[in-house]
């Protein structure tokens, strides 16, 4: 019983281990750590979360997202913006 518990563990981390190599492989060369990197696009997409976290206070992941659209757009990488809302 313990190696089938023991074979389930290790499947189970193989399919982390897989699913994580198949995101970081198509993810490869449009990953940005410097904005003056980054093409120029007609459209951005904003993607929408809760101003507010589960705390509280505010959500550091939407000031984050707004602040780096703020000055994508300053530096000219886009000329119109696509804003997905959260529905709750």
């Amino acid at each position: 019983m313990a190696w089938v518990f023991l074979f389930l563990i290790v499947a189970f981390l193989m399919v982390i281990i897989v699913c994580n190599l198949a995101v970081t492989n198509a993810a490869k060369g449009r990953l940005y750590t410097d904005s003056s990197k980054i093409p120029a696009r007609p459209v951005a997409l904003l993607l929408g979360t809760s101003p507010i976290g589960r705390s509280g206070r505010p959500n550091q992941f939407f000031l984050r997202r707004i602040d780096a659209t703020a000055k994508l757009y300053q530096e000219r990488k886009f000329s119109r913006l696509m804003i997905g809302l959260r529905v709750l």
